[in-house]
């Protein structure tokens, strides 16, 4: 046999040819991180005979911690903290991965969660990858939506987020998805749920099906178009009243958020 030495990296890339120094120079700027993995749990409740995690040749997992240490998972927040707040970002994904989980302590997993949300200095956004056979209640209810107050609405569910690839999927094979708005165990304005969903899929238009034909004047007659900002007069003049106010606040959620035009009813239009 005989024993050969490569005196350097096989490879020219990166190890010969990037010089970080000279890009910046040239006006490169690096591109942010916008969604964070956590591993949270080094083991599976399931054995599937294919997985190439364990089940395989590799069996290092098993020397691995259980459940991400306390210390490690403050060092992440930390770290997700700083990043966000040098980058100046609006939202940030976090994604709870395994093994499974939902294997660690559903109080643990709300602390992880609870830290982020009230640290990072931006929206905090959660999803996990998990297998469902130990999706509960009680952890649905310790992950998802934040419950907030409204003096008109009571306690409802507030949209932190829409996940937009299962939306997408079926509306590119034809399907109409239908979206029940709620999240842990609280009901979520459905005005407020669509609203955030058109804005997310930059939809053209947004309409509002009713039982009224559309926005009612002083008079009583239909209005049939008017402007966002002449729907913030109406309002504060004490023109609208009841479930049709925060059906218009939806509305002009949506226009700010890309949506062209809203429909109230099948008559009165709503324009930037």
């Amino acid at each position: 046999m005989t024993e050969v030495t490569i005196a350097t990296h096989p490879a020219r890339w990166p190890f010969q040819d990037l010089d970080i120094a000279s890009l910046r120079a040239a006006g490169y700027r690096s591109v942010p991180f916008r969604q964070f993995i956590l591993k949270v749990h080094s083991r599976c409740n399931l054995a599937c005979s294919y997985c190439y995690v364990y089940e395989m040749a590799d069996q290092a997992w098993r020397h691995l911690p259980r459940r991400m240490s306390d210390d490690v998972a403050a060092k992440a927040v930390e770290r997700i903290v700083e990043h966000v707040a040098g980058h100046s970002l609006s939202s940030v994904e976090i994604i709870l991965h395994g093994g499974e989980p939902l294997l660690a302590d559903a109080g643990w997993l709300t602390g992880l969660v609870d830290s982020l949300r009230a640290r990072v200095p931006a929206q905090v956004n959660v999803a996990v990858q998990t297998n469902g056979t130990l999706l509960t209640r009680p952890m649905l209810d310790a992950l998802t939506a934040e419950p907030w107050g409204d003096e008109r609405l009571g306690l409802v569910g507030r949209v932190t987020g829409v996940e937009q690839i299962g939306i997408r999927a079926m509306l590119a094979t034809g399907v109409v998805p239908v979206i029940a708005p709620t999240a842990s165990g609280l009901n979520v304005n459905a005005d407020n749920a669509a609203a955030a969903v058109a804005s997310a899929l930059r939809a053209s238009e947004l309409i509002f099906l009713s039982d009224v034909p559309g926005l009612l004047g002083p008079q009583g007659d239909v209005i049939r178009r008017l402007s966002a900002s002449a729907v913030t007069q109406m309002v504060a003049a004490g023109h609208v009243h009841g479930g049709m106010i925060p059906k218009l606040d939806a509305g002009l959620s949506a226009i700010a958020g890309g949506v062209w035009r809203v429909w109230i009813g099948a008559e009165t239009m709503v324009t930037a």
